[in-house]
């Protein structure tokens, strides 16, 4: 099936409107609540490819800010350096995005403008005036960008709730959960015990393959393997050791990835880590899902925001 004849299926199945297409691939993209979404599809030796790419809007609008685009001309270069980022290529080869697509992408820019006039600064931290977390703290931290990101927020959604995943969500995690209270033994107890509740044997081997990786890369070692006899009180205390080595946002990468994501001990670890890049992640994440189901597309969302935490971490 030619490239062509797949846009019908691809723009219904995925509610995204073309940015272009050729004999090899297509590109499309939609607007959603929370996030910019790409689709692309190839065919290699007559099989369908699709890859997908959720981008945070306050991310867009961030990168569209800094390289001076986001009143005038259109906005594909900001995708094009996000998507270099996240990786490591260009996703729109050279082509422009729709012109409804970059009035609203513009439209953001203002909505980051405005957020940005209200932050307020004061004892060596930025903060989103007379907003708390869910357990009543202050927003408030040193890093402007995280503060920006859910002022954002708040300007284009007109409200901030904790139950609704983003980055105030996740900052409530970090400031309710993680902050000033390090990562308790409790935590690494569970999670290895959870992992050793499955055999190595049963389990896929490009996935053995990778916590192994993940093991050497983090703990030092394999702990939980093919021919691996374990020790699980080493195991523990390097989990354990490890967690709190971490700084506290990536602690609460961990933790929205482990719990909220339901993904254990292995890929939170390396995401959280970087040794394990997002897109690797995501991938085995959302194996068991067809691209265009909701449970896909939540995922993907979700993990675009936990990502973005990392680049509030610098």
């Amino acid at each position: 099936m030619t490239i062509e004849k797949m846009v019908p299926m691809i723009t219904g199945d995925f509610d995204v409107e073309p940015v272009h297409i050729n004999e090899e691939s297509a590109l499309y993209v939609a607007q959603r609540e929370k996030v910019w979404h790409f689709v692309r599809h190839t065919e290699q030796n007559g099989r369908l490819i699709i890859d997908q790419f959720h981008f945070p809007r306050y991310e867009v609008a961030k990168e569209i800010q800094g390289l001076g685009a986001g009143l005038e001309g259109n906005c594909s270069e900001a995708i094009d350096a996000l998507s270099r980022k996240r990786c490591g290529e260009s996703i729109l080869q050279g082509d422009e995005l729709p012109v409804e697509v970059n009035r609203r992408m513009r439209r953001d820019v203002e909505h980051l403008a405005s957020g940005q006039s209200r932050i307020q600064f004061e004892n060596g931290e930025f903060t989103v005036p007379e907003v708390v977390t869910h357990a009543g703290h202050a927003v408030q931290h040193a890093c402007r960008e995280l503060i920006e990101a859910i002022q954002f927020e708040l300007e284009v959604h007109g409200e901030l709730d904790p139950r609704s995943f983003g980055v105030y969500s996740a900052f409530c995690t970090y400031r309710d959960f993680i902050h000033g209270k390090g990562s308790p033994l409790a935590r690494a107890e569970g999670l290895v015990d959870g992992q050793l509740e499955y055999a190595p044997e049963e389990i896929n081997q490009q996935y053995v393959d990778l916590a192994e990786q993940i093991q050497e890369a983090c703990l030092g070692k394999i702990f939980w393997g093919r021919d691996v006899e374990v020790n699980r009180d080493e195991f523990v205390a390097n989990v354990h050791a490890t967690l709190n080595q971490f700084s506290e946002l990536q602690q609460t990468q961990f933790v929205l990835a482990s719990g909220m994501q339901n993904d254990g001990l292995f890929l939170p670890l390396g995401l959280a880590s970087r040794v394990l890049p997002y897109e690797g992640y995501v991938h085995f994440q959302t194996l068991s899902f067809q691209p265009d189901s909701q449970e896909e597309q939540d995922l993907r969302t979700d993990a675009s925001f936990i990502e973005l935490l990392a680049s509030f971490d610098a």
